[in-house]
C-alpha cells in the first residue's frame, strides 16, 4: 500500500501560472462575454436560467443509477481511491479538495484544518506533477476522475467532513452549462459525497447562483444529500470580504486579489454563515 500512496501522491507547489490577460480576453470574446476593464481576470455575470438548470438536475436525479450503471469506473482511480481508503482509516476528519490542480489549495487546507486529513484530487497528471514543495504531513494528492471519485465516496460511506470545490472561470459559454459540475450527470454523487459542508469558490459569481439552483431542484426531486445539505444552512453566493492575497487558497485566487477581482464564495451545510 506504501508503494501505491507513493505512486499516486504528487508533491505541491506555491507558484502556479495564470495565461496572459490577452488569452484571457480572447477567450471571453469567443464566450460572449466581455471582461471589464478594471480588471483583466473579469467575467461579466448573466441572469441564471433557474428553469433549464432545475430541469437539468432534475432529470439527473431522476436518472442518476441508470447513469452509474452505463458508466464503469476508470481504472486509476479505482486504484487512487483505494489508496484513499488506506489513509483514510482511522482518521476522525477527512477534508477533499476536489479539482486540486497543482495542490497548492491541498497544502494550504492542511495548514488550515492541522488535525484532517486533507486529499487533493485532480484527473490531470501533468498538473499533479508540477508540484516543487513538499505537502504538509496531513496531506496527499490523488490522481482520479472526480465524476468517479464521488460516485465511489457516496457507495462506501465515506465520512468526510468537508469539500471544497475551488474551480475559477469555469466553462463560461451560455452552452456549456452541462460542462459545469452542476449541469453534470455527476451531480447526484458530487452531493452525497460532499460529507456535512461543501464550499465553492470562484471569480464568476453566475456559476455559484447556478449550483445553488441546481442543488434546490435536486432536492425538489427527491435528492436527499442535497436537502441535507440545504436544511443544514446555505451561505452566499457573496464575496468575499476584503480579499487579501495571502487569504487565498488557490494561485488564482492569490492573483485575482491582487488585480483587485473579487472571488465569490458559496457554502452548503453545517456551520454555513
Amino acid at each position: 500500500m506504501r508503494m501505491v500512496l507513493a505512486m499516486l501522491a504528487c508533491p505541491a507547489t506555491w507558484a502556479l501560472a495564470l495565461r496572459p490577460a490577452r488569452h484571457l480576453a480572447r477567450r471571453a470574446s469567443a464566450a460572449g462575454t466581455r471582461l471589464d476593464d478594471a480588471s483583466p481576470y473579469a467575467i461579466d455575470e448573466r441572469p441564471v436560467d433557474v428553469e433549464a438548470v432545475g430541469a437539468l438536475a432534475a432529470r439527473h436525479v431522476a436518472r442518476h443509477g441508470d447513469w452509474l450503471a452505463a458508466k464503469p469506473v476508470a481504472r486509476h482511480t479505482a486504484a487512487a481511491f483505494d489508496a484513499f481508503l488506506a489513509a483514510a482509516a482511522g482518521r476522525s476528519e477527512i477534508v477533499v479538495d476536489a479539482g486540486c490542480g497543482t495542490g497548492v489549495s491541498t497544502a494550504a487546507l492542511a495548514a488550515r484544518h492541522p488535525d484532517a486529513l486533507v486529499v487533493g484530487v485532480d484527473r490531470s497528471a501533468d498538473r499533479l506533477g508540477r508540484g516543487r514543495a513538499p505537502l504538509p504531513d496531513n496531506a496527499f494528492l490523488l490522481r482520479a476522475e472526480l465524476a468517479d471519485f464521488w460516485r465511489l465516496c457516496a457507495a462506501a460511506d465515506v465520512a468526510v467532513a468537508e469539500t471544497f470545490l475551488l474551480y475559477p472561470n469555469p466553462y463560461p459559454k451560455p452552452g456549456h452549462l452541462k460542462k459545469r459540475f452542476h449541469g453534470h450527470p455527476c451531480l447526484p454523487s458530487l452531493l452525497a459525497a460532499a460529507g456535512g459542508r461543501l464550499t465553492l469558490r470562484a471569480s464568476w459569481r453566475t456559476y455559484l447562483d447556478e449550483f445553488l439552483a441546481a442543488t434546490r431542484a435536486a432536492a425538489a426531486a427527491g435528492d436527499g444529500a442535497a436537502a441535507r445539505l440545504l436544511a443544514a444552512g446555505a451561505a452566499g453566493p457573496a464575496a468575499l470580504a476584503a480579499p487579501r492575497p495571502a487569504d487565498a487558497l488557490t494561485a488564482f485566487e492569490a492573483k485575482y486579489a491582487a488585480a483587485g477581482q473579487p472571488t465569490f464564495e458559496l457554502v452548503l451545510g453545517r456551520r454555513a454563515r
